[in-house]
């Protein structure tokens, strides 16, 4: 019986990629962080299950070749496995690389350091691509999308998720980060800024731009309640999860205080030339 060796990634590969550094360095700071919040009490975890929920529902179980972008810590990959799927994954971080690949050692050679813009797969090689909790991050959407059609199959399915701008928490964080960072950098040079991608945009302009990239829509749905705001949700994580826990049960407290948007959709049939 042979032992399958797992190299681990050194975070000086997310600087290959010049326009993602600063997101991977971000990430790769905050790894250990992120993957633990899935299990910490606090909103977090409510936000993070409820979206990796929804996501195992929209992918279903009937199992194929499945591609995460953007697969932080590995967590979604290692439930998609246990169900049967042939998963493979892919991060800016490799800090999160390592996580995803110390999670499922047996996928670790389809588990990679990279952007959703370049996607180290060849065309049309899965049957579903996950996309959540990265777009946000992404340098230019259209060319994202472009390549999350390019590795799907015709009529082959998509599950993407994006932040709802108009949410109440998103408008508290936004005005409580920036100067919580300067004050908190006149104490630590290392803090990190959160990094800029093409940042929030409506439902309706993701929408477009994924009818423009090949896909049909399926569904939208809201979730992710957040009902606290930010700072307070970290002052009292117990509390802040309970109510978000019970604004996701209720119709219009899901959509009033819904974080997030997740898309699912199909990739059309490509079409021929015109005659």
């Amino acid at each position: 019986m042979s032992t399958r060796i797992i190299t681990p990634v050194t975070h000086s590969e997310a600087r290959r990629d010049d326009p993602h550094r600063v997101v991977a360095g971000f990430f790769n700071r905050r790894a250990g962080r992120y993957d633990a919040a899935y299990e910490a009490p606090g909103p977090g975890r409510h936000v993070l299950g409820t979206r990796m929920t929804t996501a195992l529902e929209l992918i279903g179980d009937e199992p194929g070749d499945v591609l995460d972008a953007g697969m932080g810590p590995g967590r979604l990959c290692e439930q998609l496995a246990a169900r049967g799927w042939t998963v493979a994954g892919v991060d800016v971080s490799p800090a999160m690389v390592n996580r995803a690949r110390a999670r499922l050692p047996e996928a670790a050679e389809r588990l990679r350091v990279g952007a959703v813009e370049s996607l180290p797969f060849d065309d049309e090689a899965f049957d579903i691509v996950c996309a959540t909790g990265v777009i946000e991050y992404v340098q230019d959407l259209p060319v994202a999308l472009r390549e999350l059609t390019r590795v799907l199959r015709t009529d082959g399915r998509a599950v993407l998720s994006i932040p709802n701008c108009n949410a109440p928490y998103r408008i508290s964080r936004l005005l409580w980060d920036p100067p919580a960072r300067r004050v908190r950098r006149m104490f630590d040079r290392t803090v990190y800024e959160r990094p800029d991608g093409i940042g929030g945009q409506t439902a309706h302009h993701f929408a477009r731009a994924l009818a423009d990239a090949g896909f049909q829509i399926q569904t939208t749905q809201r979730l992710g309640a957040l009902v606290v705001p930010a700072p307070l949700d970290s002052l009292m994580p117990v509390f802040a999860e309970r109510l978000s826990r019970a604004a996701e049960r209720g119709g219009w407290s899901r959509r009033a205080f819904a974080s997030q948007f997740v898309f699912a959709a199909t990739k059309l049939r490509a079409t021929g030339p015109p005659l």
